[in-house]
């Protein structure tokens, strides 16, 4: 499962640079403007989430299956926050139109 998750990421980032230098031809300069700030960005947030989904991971002692689900999502809501917080103090500016489509969706939600 690893080597999928590992053969999976090496693809797409290998696909990203082709795109990126077709979409600067085409659609010119400014359309590619703080692409590199939002990478370093999403990386640092990513060491972040995983860092965090790892902490909790590993703070639980697993006693059964049901026990393994619960932290499994525990590990994943935190690395999910972690990473929205870094994300946001890095790059507020990418990360604020989708933290407000998820607050409007939350509030759909509730009857």
């Amino acid at each position: 499962m690893a080597a999928l998750a590992l053969g999976t990421t090496i693809g797409q980032s290998v696909v990203a640079v082709p795109l990126v230098i077709a979409t600067r031809r085409i659609c010119g300069p400014a359309a590619m403007a703080g692409t590199g700030r939002a990478s370093l960005a999403s990386l640092a947030a990513g060491a972040a989430g995983a860092a965090a989904g790892v902490a909790v991971s590993l703070a639980v002692p697993l006693t059964g299956r049901f026990v393994a689900a619960g932290v499994a999502a525990l590990a994943a809501t935190a690395a999910i926050l972690a990473f929205a917080a870094v994300a946001y103090f890095l790059d507020p500016a990418d990360i604020r139109p989708a933290l407000i489509r998820a607050a409007r969706l939350a509030r759909r939600r509730r009857p």
